[in-house]
């Protein structure tokens, strides 16, 4: 019975952290009342009446920082520690619940008047007095600051009558300055800035300008008399006369930024900011490998000091321990919480998370990285320019000592990137690897077999069985979906529409994106093989993919419908979108070769010269005059319909056109054929020359334009 009436009487205190406020909230019940007091300008007090045992506040920092509540003392009553100069309110919430609001202070409110006494009325006076004084320490380390004034040079000022002040009433300003100027003097001469001069004139040491001489005369420097103070007049050494400076260097292009340079500096080429660092990048290194959960407690437990502030080294130690195990997601989370954390972990929590927009430095030079800083790079596509054997070898050996977790997980992007830059013998080899390994799934393995073109000992029904077996229990059922697809387009299968469907709802759940470009591509495909061409043409428009994901998509279209002889298709697509593709490589080329000879063979010669003219123009250097246009004879001949000349200049069937052409307007007397049996030779000379102009028309269709 004690036990439990001490737990009653001894009150939890609960604590939440706002946007604005921190709130503190103890069930004191409706029977107590409490005192909140500020007995200094951070600390406040809580008493409850009537008194109870204590208050319990070991969960109190759970939740909340230490920016606004610094500490908390509890003993029969509640003392608060504040770390800000925040406002404190009480209230009662449901009769039972006392809450504690510790709120930011308002920034717009006005400041609270400040009562200046007497004191320090007098002690600003004084500093004002100190800092209208010149500053000794100064003047005597920069000398050459100072004007100089020859003395018999100075003009003569009349003397204006000085009132004698009352002596009865003395300022105490004088005495004051007077008290602070002996001061700066003994602090100069103690610092070791002022010597003192024994038996010298107080004008002894005023700054003089010498006056140049003029190097035409022959006049000797005078000597300057000084008096002691016995009134004896004693010679000094001459005066030497100054040498002028040297004359300045003349402002040249290579001299303009020499003279606000101090002495001894020289300009060096500014160094170029490199993204590799050329020392080893060895993620194999970060931790013991044991297991995700086998230091994981004691680098959670380092994250935080005594202040509960955030450790960055601590910080960033843990974000390598989950870059090491593959879980990207997790090390962006810590790395995001330290300010300065390296930007190159940054980078690679992205790419091990799937993400594809990194802000690595491009790389120019390979010799720049070490093998596992250019293994990351080439990862994230920073790598500018093609690499040598030596840089893909490396890439495969820092590769190899990577974690074995995130070597499975990283292998297939690596090994397909590295055979769509044509680097198929790397990548085979990691494929090989991720193969030795024993730990790839057998389907993964076969859908990097497939994007590889490694080929496969099964026939395409078996193929066929293990792509629709991988789908139904593949962790990446886009990308299998996407082999699956494009196997049944190589092997001229239609695709049902069950899987299409299944591929529209993978995108919508998955959304846009490199993850499923190729399921987009490979299903705009489909729809086009199963005759839907506006549905093709369609989902070719989605604005929501890059304008390189369609290019290459229009690219596969064209291709595909040329090899099935679709010309309708060829013209709707030349109508629609040939004038904006832009076909790059040779590949692309290719298929535009293809697409025009198919386009002509069919006399839809629109259409082959719209896919014609989308080649990209050879820009010339302009000619130093004007060049006449040759003419171009046959041309001309058309034009003018000078049969015989185009006889003469044209080649091929255009020639034999305008020979038949020429003789046509001759004289011919056709005699009417007479009642009997045909001639059988004049009848097949007919046919035969009725062939061969046919034959001539056709070809002349099929090049309507001159040589």
């Amino acid at each position: 019975m004690c036990g439990l009436s001490l737990h009653a009487q001894t009150i939890p205190v609960q604590s939440g952290d706002h946007p604005n406020f921190t709130r503190l909230v103890l069930p004191i019940g409706a029977d107590r009342e409490w005192d909140l007091d500020q007995s200094s300008g951070d600390q406040w007090n809580l008493t409850i009446t009537p008194a109870v045992d204590g208050f319990d506040t070991s969960r109190m920092f759970e939740l909340i920082q230490r920016d606004r509540l610094l500490n908390v003392v509890a003993t029969q009553a509640l003392s608060l520690d504040l770390a800000c100069t925040c406002d404190v309110t009480s209230f009662r919430y449901d009769t039972r619940f006392l809450v504690i609001d510790i709120t930011d202070p308002d920034p717009n409110a006005p400041l609270p008047e400040v009562q200046v006494t007497d004191a320090e009325v007098e002690a600003a006076e004084r500093t004002a007095a100190a800092e209208a004084l010149p500053d000794l320490a100064n003047l005597l380390r920069a000398p050459d600051d100072l004007p100089r004034i020859d003395p018999r040079a100075a003009p003569v000022i009349a003397e204006t009558p000085i009132e004698t002040p009352d002596p009865v009433a003395p300022n105490p300003r004088l005495a004051e300055a007077a008290q602070i100027m002996a001061e700066q003097l003994a602090r100069a001469a103690a610092a070791g800035l002022l010597d003192i001069a024994v038996d010298e004139s107080m004008t002894s040491a005023d700054p003089s300008e010498s006056t140049a001489p003029d190097p035409n005369s022959a006049t000797e420097p005078t000597a300057v008399v000084d008096t002691d103070p016995t009134g004896t007049a004693t010679p000094t050494l001459p005066i030497q006369p100054t040498v002028p400076p040297a004359e300045a260097l003349p402002i040249r292009a290579e001299t303009a930024f020499d003279a606000i340079l101090p002495a001894g500096e020289s300009i060096g080429e500014t160094p170029l900011e490199t993204s590799c660092l050329n020392v080893p990048f060895t993620v194999a290194e970060w931790t013991d490998g044991e297991d995700i959960y086998h230091s994981l407690g004691a680098l959670r437990l380092a994250l935080y000091d005594e202040r509960d502030m955030l450790r960055p080294d601590a910080a960033i130690e843990l974000a390598q321990h989950y870059i090491y195990y593959g879980f990207g997601s997790e090390a962006a989370y810590w790395l995001d919480q330290v300010d300065a954390a390296p930007v190159a972990l940054r980078d690679i929590a992205a790419l091990i998370d799937g993400n594809d927009t990194v802000q690595f430095l491009p790389v120019h030079s390979t010799e720049d990285c070490s093998e596992g800083e250019l293994l990351w790079r080439y990862l994230g596509g920073a790598v500018q320019g093609p690499m040598t054997v030596d840089d893909t070898a490396a890439i495969q050996r820092a590769y190899d000592t990577l974690p074995p977790n995130l070597r499975d997980h990283m292998g297939p992007r690596l090994a397909v990137q590295l055979s769509e830059d044509g680097y198929s013998g790397t990548a085979r080899n990691i494929r090989d690897i991720l193969h030795r390994g024993g730990r790839i799934d057998a389907d993964a393995l076969r859908i990097l077999d497939l994007d590889l073109g490694v080929p496969m000992e099964l026939t395409p029904e078996q193929t066929r069985q293990e792509l629709d077996r991988a789908l139904r229990d593949s962790e990446d059922p886009a990308d299998v979906l996407a082999n699956a697809l494009a196997f049944d387009r190589r092997n001229g299968i239609l695709p049902t529409p069950s899987r299409l469907t299944t591929a529209d709802a993978l995108m919508r759940e998955i959304g846009s994106g490199q993850a499923t470009d190729d399921l987009w591509r490979e299903t705009l495909l489909a729809h086009a093989a199963l005759g839907q061409i506006d549905e093709a043409l369609s989902r070719l428009g989605d604005p929501s993919r890059a304008d390189a994901t369609r290019a290459e998509a229009l690219t596969d279209l064209i291709s595909e419908r040329v090899s099935v002889g679709d010309t309708a298709s060829l013209v709707i697509l030349a109508h629609i979108h040939g004038r904006n593709w832009r076909p790059e490589g040779s590949a692309a080329g290719r298929v535009q070769v293809r697409a025009i000879a198919a386009l002509r063979q069919e006399g839809l010669f629109e259409a082959a010269q719209i896919f014609r003219d989308v080649r990209l123009p050879l820009i010339l250097p302009a000619p130093d005059g004007p060049s006449e246009e040759p003419v171009d004879e046959a041309v001309s001949a058309w034009q003018d319909g000078d049969w015989q000349r185009l006889a003469t200049a044209g080649t091929g069937a255009h020639s034999d056109v305008a020979e038949r052409l020429a003789t046509l307007g001759n004289d011919v007397q056709i005699t009417p054929s007479v009642s009997g049996p045909p001639d059988l030779n004049s009848l097949t000379e007919t046919l035969q020359d009725s062939r061969a102009l046919r034959s001539t028309i056709t070809q002349l269709l099929a090049q309507p334009a001159l040589p």
